[in-house]
């Protein structure tokens, strides 16, 4: 699946998806159709500005060419073609951006491993949307001021 930048035509016509010209950038890799349709509806809601990448390699070649145009990352650990933690350190070696980590995997040393590489924070799934949200917004520190 390609990397795909606003995911509207995939949502119902009944949500207003209208991110602000000047609204954060949040790039979602997530290997789950239906996990990333829930995390772009909610954080389109919002008025972020959402792009999907589904595999690492996908990941990688939008954390290469665009990364200077992203505000946050929320990044699986297990994809296609690579885990999470590739791409957190292809993160890190050109940017500071955020990284929220996305797992299922609870064990203590993935939770671990993702902070030492330099995620800012690590949610297990499945995850509370709404606690979700609220880690985003501290991260891209917007808050509620999105319009």
């Amino acid at each position: 699946m390609p990397v795909m930048n606003n995911v509207a035509p995939l949502l119902p016509e009944s949500l207003p998806l209208t991110p602000a010209r000047n609204s954060p950038s949040v790039l979602v890799v997530e290997d789950s159709f239906a996990i990333s349709i829930v995390l772009s509806r909610l954080l389109e809601r919002e008025g972020y500005q959402v792009s999907l990448a589904t595999t690492a390699p996908e990941a990688k070649s939008v954390v290469i060419d665009q990364i200077a145009k992203i505000d946050l990352v929320l990044l699986d650990v297990n994809l296609p073609g690579g885990t999470g933690f590739d791409i957190l350190q292809t993160i890190r070696e050109r940017s500071q951006v955020p990284v929220i980590m996305l797992s299922a995997l609870k064990q203590n040393h993935n939770v671990e491993r993702g902070l030492e590489l330099g995620a800012q924070d690590f949610v297990t799934k499945p995850f509370n949307p709404r606690e979700l949200l609220l880690r985003v917004k501290q991260h891209t520190k917007c808050g509620t001021d999105l319009a």
